[in-house]
């Protein structure tokens, strides 16, 4: 019988050259309004899961897994499912200072984003720096490369925002040394792709990361999840599979939200 081999390449092995990577984490209030619909969508999940059992959680595991990612969202830009909403929320107002002082000193920046209604907020805010964006709204191949070789070869092109699931991997965006995260994808895969844009084959510069987090909210744990498996996978090329939840692994991770939360109002 004969035998396979597999090997595994460490990315040091094969990239020994690129430069090296720090990584920022900006962590925000909410904006009023943003808070408490934050808060309320988040008891009332909470309260929800409890009335429950691990069947019956089972059945409904796909709307409480969209519950648990509008939670997100609405810590991203609540406009994205509230059509009254109207506050500028915290992010777009970190987002101002960051933007400015990168364009002040003549830099490209990526900005990345996992939801629709907050890259359109992003484009309205600075489509006056000359912007590229790049996700589901782009449809045609012609497009979405003119949009890479526009921000990579123009001057006057200083911002990409786009979504790592669609931008994440494959392209080259090394004409920029910073990313900023807006909000952050529940696809790890998909996280860990859009980190190499700007970190590859051609970058010369050291490359800086800013990941914006609602401060005790959960996405400050989703982060840590994502810091860990991007540590996982530091030395190894690959990905790596999660086992689904269960509805108690589910209300811990909500709880230690909710007492985050209280913890910041006490």
């Amino acid at each position: 019988m004969s035998s396979v081999a597999f090997v595994r390449n460490l990315k040091t092995d094969v990239l020994p050259w690129l430069p090296k990577k720090q990584f920022h984490r900006i962590t925000v209030p909410f904006q009023p309004v943003q808070g408490r619909m934050y808060s309320q969508a988040l008891s009332g999940l909470l309260d929800e899961l409890r009335a429950t059992d691990e069947l019956s959680f089972r059945r409904s595991y796909t709307s409480y897994l969209a519950r648990r990612a509008a939670l997100l969202q609405v810590c991203s830009n609540p406009r994205g499912i509230a059509d009254g909403y109207t506050e500028t929320p915290a992010k777009l107002i970190v987002l101002d200072a960051l933007i400015e002082d990168a364009i002040s000193r003549s830099e490209k920046v990526v900005v990345w984003s996992a939801y629709r209604a907050s890259i359109d907020a992003i484009v309205e805010r600075y489509a006056h720096v000359g912007l590229v964006r790049y996700d589901g709204s782009l449809t045609g191949v012609d497009e979405r490369r003119e949009a890479v070789r526009s921000f990579q070869e123009e001057e006057g092109t200083r911002l990409f925002v786009g979504n790592p699931a669609a931008a994440g991997a494959g392209l080259t965006l090394h004409s920029a040394r910073l990313s900023i995260y807006e909000s952050i994808s529940l696809q790890a895969a998909h996280y860990l792709q859009s980190i190499d844009r700007i970190h590859r084959r051609g970058q010369q510069r050291s490359v800086e990361y800013f990941v914006v987090l609602c401060d005790r909210s959960l996405e400050v744990s989703e982060y840590e999840r994502l810091v860990a498996k991007e540590a996982a996978a530091h030395e190894l090329l690959g990905d790596q599979v999660e086992a689904p939840s269960t509805r108690e692994t589910f209300i811990r991770e909500l709880e230690l939200a909710a007492r985050l939360l209280s913890a910041g109002t006490a």
